[in-house]
């Protein structure tokens, strides 16, 4: 398997709830040293005062592989709606006599589990369709919302939610607008792909404030070459003065690398990590912890430090701290005991999270019986795995084992050479190197 270095995230569905009103609105002193609310502090003072304030809530050369994303796409999944302190009864009771804010409460209570109501996906739409057809802006966009992941027993339409989303942004909900234009930049079931639909409707959220339509429209701009990078810094930035963490993460990974014209500063790099942490961003989580780890930006190399960052990143769902608490636990990375059954723990945790790599190396360990049980067929199905969600060893692997017949599976040649030529496509050495040998 192959390093991986700093890279952009595709887009993903963060769990995180997000406020129907957007966020309010550190300065770097010296080399090693943050300006932390205000005030001059050396960073481990920083990193034990987001820990104190509770911001966190809720066969290569691997001993030097660390798994790192620089950024993600701003998604809100969770329903809008008001700060609640009511019971759910009392809620309840006021949806009943036709009050829309606790119509469309009760259906966030519902999707989330909260206010002392089981998560039932299927009632919340009920909720937020009951208000949303006498005209409530937030139960409009939460409709719209199911319907464009498919959630709440309703099928994916991506036409059903654009036509949601309108009618919310016809009353001035930014959330919406930022749906209609995460619609048009990556499309749909019935709804084409138009970047410049897409860069229309994020611009009109950001004007109403929204951090999140600020990030993902800096985001588009890099990632789809609307313009130069310095244009995606400048949303990146008013996306981080609205309190975005994934901004903070980008920012923070921009001036590690020194892009966007931005100088290359891992001091710089490391004060946004730890901002990006701080909004409990899990890609700043699990960049601060490599900076831990290794002692870069001015931050004092600490293992420990970098295994409760990554650790903290893995309960969020960050697939690449799982990897990284994997091949610290494997391999001693770190000077960190070696605990193959624990590495293999955190390596299927990722898998069950779709991720190619730990599936590519579950099925390593199951060929050699490396931390795993000694099964050629369990490596052919990880390989498999690992192929079909585009991970390029994987597809090495799997199509190795296809040319000589192990695993149980059939030899054969041309489907081997498929898999190397997929392979070969995305860059794989070995695989060129496979079709030379073969001829192809």
């Amino acid at each position: 398997m192959h390093s991986q270095s700093l890279r952009l995230q595709p887009p993903i569905d963060r769990q995180n709830p997000v406020s129907s009103v957007p966020e309010s609105r550190s300065e770097f002193s010296r080399p090693g040293v943050f300006s932390c609310l205000g005030r001059p502090q050396g960073v481990r003072l920083a990193l034990a005062m987001i820990l104190a304030l509770g911001w966190q809530t809720h066969a290569d050369a691997e001993t030097k592989l660390c798994f790192r994303f620089a950024g993600s796409l701003a998604i809100s999944s969770v329903g809008q709606s008001r700060p609640e302190t009511r019971g759910s009864d009392k809620v309840r009771k006021a949806a009943d006599s036709g009050d829309l804010e606790s119509m469309n409460q009760l259906g966030n209570f519902y999707q989330t589990g909260t206010g002392g109501l089981p998560r039932d996906e299927v009632q919340a739409v009920k909720w937020y369709r009951s208000a949303a057809e006498k005209g409530f802006r937030k139960s409009l966009y939460n409709l719209g919302r199911m319907y464009a992941s498919g959630r709440g027993g309703l099928a994916k339409d991506g036409v059903r939610a654009l036509e949601y989303y309108r009618l919310a942004a016809a009353k001035g909900d930014a959330y919406a607008m930022n749906g209609i234009a995460m619609l048009s930049q990556f499309g749909s079931t019935g709804v084409p792909i138009d970047l410049s639909e897409a860069k229309r409707w994020y611009v009109a959220a950001a004007k109403l404030g929204l951090g999140l339509a600020m990030y993902n429209l800096g985001w588009m701009i890099e990632v789809n070459r609307l313009g130069p990078i310095s244009e995606a810094v400048k949303w990146y930035r008013q996306a981080a003065g609205n309190g975005v963490g994934q901004a903070m993460n980008r920012l923070g990974a921009m001036y590690e690398s020194g892009l966007g014209g931005l100088p290359q500063d891992e001091n710089l790099a490391a004060h946004w990590y730890i901002l990006a942490s701080g909004k409990n961003d899990p890609y700043g989580m699990n960049n601060l912890g490599w900076m831990c780890e290794n002692g870069l930006g001015g931050i004092a190399k600490d293992s420990k430090q970098a295994e409760v960052w990554f650790v903290k990143a893995a309960r969020l769902g960050n697939r690449l701290a799982m990897n990284n608490l994997g091949l610290m636990l494997e391999t001693g990375r770190a000077g960190h005991p070696i605990d193959l059954k624990k590495a293999v723990q955190w390596y299927q945790m990722a898998a069950n999270n779709g991720d190619g790599w730990s599936m590519c190396k579950l099925g390593v360990m199951s060929e050699t019986g490396h931390g795993m049980k000694l099964s050629y067929s369990d490596a052919a199905s990880w390989y498999r795995k690992s192929a079909a969600v585009g991970d390029k060893t994987g597809m090495f692997n799997l199509g190795r084992m296809v040319e000589s017949g192990a695993g149980g599976l059939s030899k054969d040649r041309s489907q081997a050479i498929r898999w190397y030529r997929r392979a070969a496509q995305l860059g794989d050495k070995r695989a060129k190197g496979a079709l030379k040998r073969l001829g192809s």
